[in-house]
């Protein structure tokens, strides 16, 4: 991969550990598929304007030390994207077998498997998403969940803050699915609405939730272990 390459882009290998990720604790079949399912829909993610950083520019993405976090740029789906591929390298690392799915400019489907070739499938396919999607997230969970195996967890990565995420969450239980929801605050990222209120909508179901807002360090919000089934995960600002 050269210096440049859209994988630079997925910042995982700088907020990802394989031993411990937020998702760990509300596992019910450590056999199940893993599913991550991101949300690509046009007008749901918002971006600010930004500076790249310069040394993902002049290195290459893998030489960078292992302590340094890059920064994500003030985007949404950054963020967004950065946190499904965290999710998808752990559940690799672990042996599992992941599928993930995502509506941009065409539909996104790679069907669960193990594995380093898995990974480097779904990398890939973030690497070049763009939130140019037509299908919004409840539509390719209506999609896609009688595909899904029962008793898989289902891990849902939005920026929505709409009913619609209670909706899904309900359709996911309703097919046997474990499913946790991963919200990030447009609130920071130029809306004038945060995504507290559907966070704690969605804990009702007693599902997690982790809310990452603008800044929020996103290694802390996954790595977060050992929480009461319900939980809205809140992590520190960097720095804190």
């Amino acid at each position: 991969m050269c210096a440049g390459d859209p994988l630079s882009r997925i910042h995982w290998r700088s907020t990802a550990r394989k031993d411990r990720l937020m998702v760990k604790e509300f596992e019910q079949d450590p056999q199940a598929d893993v599913w991550v399912l991101l949300d690509a829909l046009q007008g749901v993610n918002l971006a600010l304007p930004y500076e790249p950083y310069d040394q993902l520019q002049r290195e290459q993405f893998w030489v960078l030390p292992h302590k340094v976090e890059v920064p994500l740029p003030p985007d949404t789906f950054e963020y967004a994207v950065s946190a499904a591929a965290s999710i998808a390298n752990y559940y690799i690392l672990e042996g599992r077998s992941v599928g993930f799915a995502s509506s941009a400019t065409q539909l996104n489907l790679i069907p669960a498997e193990r594995g380093e070739r898995q990974l480097g499938k779904i990398l890939e396919v973030c690497a070049f998403l763009k939130p140019e999607g037509k299908l919004p997230l409840l539509g390719l969970i209506e999609g896609q969940a009688n595909q899904i195996v029962r008793g898989s967890t289902v891990v849902l990565v939005t920026a929505s803050n709409t009913e619609n995420m209670v909706l899904a969450v309900d359709i996911l239980q309703r097919r046997d699915l474990q499913p946790v929801v991963v919200l990030i605050d447009p609130r920071g990222f130029g809306s004038a609405t945060s995504s507290d209120e559907i966070a704690e909508k969605i804990r009702q179901y007693n599902v997690p939730v982790s809310l990452i807002r603008r800044d929020d360090s996103l290694q802390a919000a996954l790595e977060l272990e050992k929480l009461p089934r319900g939980s809205v995960l809140e992590p520190p600002k960097n720095g804190e």
